[in-house]
């Protein structure tokens, strides 16, 4: 991307656009983080926080 400003932005959702926070909330959220969830800023904090959060659910 060209601009950093539409890099916080995830495209995938049909149109409508969510901030990659907002969207890293929800899935804190989802997974039972309520700490994370009412601070998602602590999600990017560093490399680990992020990966337990957009870490890939393998399904059998």
């Amino acid at each position: 991307m060209r601009n950093a400003e539409n890099a916080k932005y995830y495209p995938a959702t049909n149109g409508t656009y969510i901030k990659v926070v907002d969207l890293g909330q929800v899935i804190a959220l989802s997974r039972h983080n309520l700490q994370w969830a009412a601070k998602p800023s602590e999600i990017f904090l560093n490399k680990q926080n992020h990966e337990k959060i957009f870490r890939q659910i393998h399904t059998a």
